[in-house]
């Protein structure tokens, strides 16, 4: 708990996408389907997966 407090009052603290307040939900969820994609082998390459997050995540803003 103290480090929570001090991250944030020290400006530090980080939201969770996992627990919904770390991004918008277009975001996240833009996140969430891209990594999927890449786990479950549609999108072979880490490079193609960067590339496709950035479009991704681009487009929800």
């Amino acid at each position: 708990i103290a480090d929570l407090k001090a991250a944030n009052e020290g400006g530090t603290l980080f939201g969770s996408l996992a627990q919904g307040y770390g991004a918008p939900p277009a975001i996240a969820n833009a996140y969430k389907d891209v990594v999927s994609k890449f786990v479950h082998g549609q999108i072979k390459s880490s490079d193609e997966a960067v590339k496709q997050l950035v479009q991704a995540i681009d487009d929800a803003r």
